[in-house]
């Protein structure tokens, strides 16, 4: 019988040895020489028709809408003669409501004083460009609660709505102003009575001091100088003349 053998594995043979080899340098070649190519003529096109643009229609900026004023409680209010009325403070936290109509719509805000008096009410919606200061009023809508100066006074039109003015004017923003507003007590407070004079009683002046009559001082003694008497008068006497005898021839 036959028996296959197989033949005996190769013997592993070490791999041959390695030895770089760099490659060439490369070869230098002179540059392609430039030949310049000018563009073509620009072809002619017919020019296109024109057709009319119109403007976009300008864009309508809504102005901020903003209204301003100040409110005061009068403590010796006289309703009889409201001008004369005095001792006013400002009055922090009265409402205020302001109205404008706008179109077919009434457009209604409300805001309330600062501790300075002061109150700042941002009209929402209302488009002042259209209709302008004309259309809206403030009036005085309620007191502080609790406080005892509760009483709109028509000050400025405080009670049936008064008037704005524009204050300033700026690309997005207006303010507009009213005059300041009142409230009054239904009594002046106690301070405002001014207390009564003190009863006067007359008394007499006194009588009149007498009249004073200046005496002048006398005049002063005359000074003595003394004089002595004069002379007695010198009469001169002339000798007698000799005694004249008569010779006879």
């Amino acid at each position: 019988p036959y028996y296959y053998k197989s033949p005996p594995p190769p013997s592993p043979s070490p791999p041959p040895p390695y030895y770089y080899k760099s490659p060439p340098p490369p070869v230098k070649y002179p540059p392609p020489p430039y030949y310049y190519k000018s563009p073509p003529p620009p072809e002619k096109y017919p020019p296109s028709p024109y057709y009319y643009k119109s403007p976009p229609p300008p864009i309508h900026h809504s102005l901020v809408v903003k209204v301003t004023g100040s409110v005061y409680c009068y403590r010796c209010y006289k309703w009889g003669y409201p001008i004369k009325s005095n001792d006013k403070k400002l009055f922090k936290g009265a409402v205020v409501k302001v109205t404008c109509n706008d179109g077919y719509k009434k457009i209604i805000a409300y805001g309330m004083t600062k501790s300075d008096g002061k109150y700042s009410i941002t009209v929402k919606g209302y488009d002042y460009g259209k209709h302008g200061a004309p259309q809206c009023k403030v009036q005085l809508y309620a007191s502080p609660k609790g406080s005892v100066c509760n009483i709109p006074t028509d000050l400025n039109d405080g009670k049936k709505g008064a008037k704005l003015h524009v204050k300033f004017k700026t690309y997005g923003l207006v303010v507009l102003q009213a005059m300041p507003f009142a409230y009054a007590p239904e009594k002046p407070y106690k301070t405002c009575e001014k207390p009564k004079p003190p009863v006067y009683y007359y008394k007499s002046p006194p009588p009149p001091a007498p009249t004073y009559y200046y005496k002048s001082p006398p005049p002063p003694t005359p000074s003595y100088y003394y004089k002595s008497p004069p002379p007695p008068v010198y009469y001169y006497k002339s000798p007698p003349p000799p005694p004249y005898y008569y010779k006879s021839p």
